[in-house]
């Protein structure tokens, strides 16, 4: 693919018929997933747009999908989260938490899969078995951010009590709790050495906070509205961020500066991610489409 300019539009992803609330690119970024309160997950070429697979199954709203870090198996998040062989497009197990699931992350070797949902809940599932391998209690509202670290050693959760919490996931025991005037978090990420979060809320900042200290030290302030998803770059140089106010923003992670607001979405953007090799973002939105972006210069 040659490399068009900073904030060039790729592809516009159109077939969803309702809210798209998660994207997830593949590993070798070759496709990309989608999540809709159409009761639906998808698979799409982002280089084209053409839709390559649709999966189908007794979901309710579609909250969430992630990408297994090997690239062979999906997770939906819908009641309950679901797993999908992609080879074959055959759902593979419904991992049964009798509660709705808003959020979704794979450990780094791919053998666990966190899931936050209704009332608070933190489910740990071992892949191979389908097993729950453990539940985290603390939060007193729905959490809807989960976010493994780098390492594998710590998962950091994100929830509507206005809290962002760190687990020990051997363990399971809390290891910190941020409270600092989050309303509403909705979403939380780790930049790749694992020494910072970047969180958002029902506000119009991202906060940068120090993972190992509890410290807020930094803010990235810009948008006109809240803010419901927040992405490192792979690299760490970057923060990606999509807001009600219908835009995707880019900013330096280092000097906490904005570089770049890509436009076209008709409404709120719900979610965003990076493609693994960090060049493109791709984002999610109420207006039923999902958009890939030139985001930096490499």
């Amino acid at each position: 693919m040659a490399q068009p300019h900073v904030g060039a539009l790729i592809s516009t992803i159109t077939g969803h018929t309702a809210d798209i609330w998660s994207v997830a690119w593949s590993p070798d970024e070759r496709h990309l997933a989608s999540a809709a309160w159409d009761n639906s997950a998808r698979i799409w070429n982002p280089a084209s747009g053409q839709q390559l697979a649709h999966m189908k199954g007794d979901f309710n709203t579609v909250n969430a999908v992630a990408w297994s870090p090997n690239g062979r198996l999906i997770a939906v998040g819908s009641f309950g989260t679901h797993l999908w062989d992609v080879a074959t497009g055959q759902r593979l197990a419904h991992l049964e938490s009798n509660h709705d699931v808003y959020a979704l992350s794979w450990s780094p070797d791919g053998h666990f899969l966190a899931s936050g949902g209704y009332n608070g809940l933190v489910h740990i599932w071992e892949v191979a078995s389908h097993r729950l391998a453990a539940t985290f209690t603390g939060h007193i509202d729905d959490v809807r951010g989960v976010a493994w670290s780098p390492q594998g050693r710590v998962l950091a959760t994100a929830s509507e009590d206005k809290t962002i919490r760190l687990w020990d996931v051997l363990s399971g025991a809390p290891i910190g709790v941020f409270s600092k005037d989050i309303p509403d978090a909705r979403s939380v990420a780790w930049s790749p050495d694992g020494l910072h979060l970047a969180i958002s809320g029902i506000e119009d900042v991202v906060r940068i906070w120090d993972a190992n200290k509890g410290i807020e030290h930094h803010h990235l302030k810009g948008h006109e509205s809240i803010i419901w998803s927040v992405a490192w770059s792979p690299d760490g140089r970057h923060i990606a961020t999509a807001s009600e106010d219908k835009t995707v923003r880019i900013w330096d992670a280092q000097k906490h500066k904005h570089l770049a607001t890509f436009k076209g979405h008709i409404a709120s953007v719900h979610t965003v991610a990076w493609s693994p090799d960090g060049r493109m973002v791709a984002s999610g939105s109420k207006d039923r489409t999902a958009r890939v972006w030139w985001a930096v210069e490499k």
